[in-house]
């Protein structure tokens, strides 16, 4: 109830803000446009089938929806590059995420950042092998899956005692970041909840054979010798005294830098802060190079 009161005063004022500015009424594509685009934040919605249950919080959940010009995709985006520091900053598009998440009933919302691999292992607690045995049993909205560790490759004490027990844990629920398990082998760096390894779609889980001989290198010992650079989107970045590299190639068909590179630190700047770069092998030099022919032959 506390949800749909929160919802109804969001929508009490996104409403009458809709018609009075052209900026405005933008705000709830702009969230399916961060739907649309996952690159970026990855978002899921999963809602309720029971139209009774939750008949009056659709209802303004569509007449919302009706805000939303028809213009189409295309003429969104190009307003977007022209405003997007307006929209970005506006409180409107606030109160229309907040909206969406509070006045859609039992709306359940999975939202993080991608990182790059270097990015996962450096800050996990545990990064190892495992191999799935079977799914085992739920207990209040998480579930354990049966695995056994083949290989460490970074393991606090805390989480070492943790996988101990055989188990790996995740939300029940693909829409709160849970994740399905397959029985084979997952190079997985995730991190401990309370007493328990904890494993969500904001973590690193990869089936290990699919991944790259780098990022095999990478996972073994090499991501451990950048873990004091940062691996930042070309937009995110806040702190140029912070020594990072910029992920340029996580959009697109081949990510260079995250499959075939690591950032690790490479001597300070003449104002004494520390600088990074991408380690530049065969490999990554071959995929800069065909990544560039691509966009060279784009219309």
């Amino acid at each position: 109830m506390q949800r749909l009161f929160i919802g109804l005063l969001a929508t009490v004022w996104v409403i009458p803000k809709a018609n009075s500015g052209d900026y405005s009424r933008y705000v709830l594509m702009d969230l399916f446009y961060l739907c649309y685009d996952p690159s970026v934040l990855q978002i899921s919605l999963r809602l309720e089938d029971s139209l009774v249950r939750h008949f009056l919080p659709k209802f303004f959940f569509v007449t919302l929806l009706a805000l939303v010009p028809k213009e189409g995709k295309e003429k969104h985006k190009k307003y977007l590059e022209k405003n997007s520091a307006k929209m970005a900053t506006s409180t409107g598009f606030v109160l229309g995420v907040l909206t969406i998440c509070f006045i859609v009933g039992e709306v359940e919302l999975c939202s993080c950042f991608y990182s790059h691999p270097q990015e996962h292992y450096c800050v996990a607690d545990f990064v190892a092998v495992v191999r799935v045995k079977s799914q085992g049993k739920g207990d209040g909205g998480i579930m354990a899956y049966h695995i056994k560790v083949k290989k460490e490759f970074k393991m606090t004490e805390k989480a070492r005692h943790a996988l101990s027990q055989g188990l790996i844990w995740t939300s029940s629920h693909e829409a709160a970041c849970g994740v399905t398990l397959h029985p084979t082998r997952y190079l997985i760096a995730g991190r401990i909840r309370g007493e328990k390894p904890f494993v969500s779609l904001c973590h690193f889980v990869q089936e290990w054979p699919k991944l790259s001989p780098k990022q095999k290198k990478g996972f073994r010992k090499l991501y451990q010798q950048g873990c004091r650079c940062r691996v930042r989107m070309p937009s995110f970045v806040k702190n140029h005294r912070e020594p990072f590299c910029s992920w340029e190639t996580f959009r697109g068909k081949t990510d260079c830098q995250g499959l075939y590179s690591l950032c690790v630190p490479t001597g300070h700047a003449s104002n004494g802060t520390e600088e990074c770069s991408w380690v530049s092998t065969a490999q990554y030099r071959r995929c800069m190079k065909e990544r560039k022919y691509e966009r060279e032959m784009e219309p």
